[in-house]
């Protein structure tokens, strides 16, 4: 998975001769929200390991700086006041 900013020159003849296919994505599908809802309800993904911390809305500026030091799996949450 990558990204560019700049056109990507492809020798189309050499493509076709080849057989070769090219298949664009940007990130995920977008139905990957359901899917790893799904695979978590299931218990094949266990969700464990995430470590999240809640923020009333009040202190939305604490957990607008907690989500900026946030490491790894740790997932900030703001719920309403």
């Amino acid at each position: 998975m990558g990204s560019m900013g700049v056109p990507l020159p492809i020798p189309y003849l050499d493509v076709m001769l080849n057989n070769l296919e090219i298949i664009g994505q940007f990130m995920h599908p977008r139905d990957i929200f359901r899917r790893l809802g799904e695979l978590a309800r299931s218990g094949l993904l266990n969700i464990d390991a995430i470590r999240t911390r809640s923020f009333p809305l009040d202190a939305l500026p604490a957990a607008m700086e907690a989500a900026a030091e946030a490491r790894g799996l740790e997932c900030i949450v703001v719920k309403p006041s």
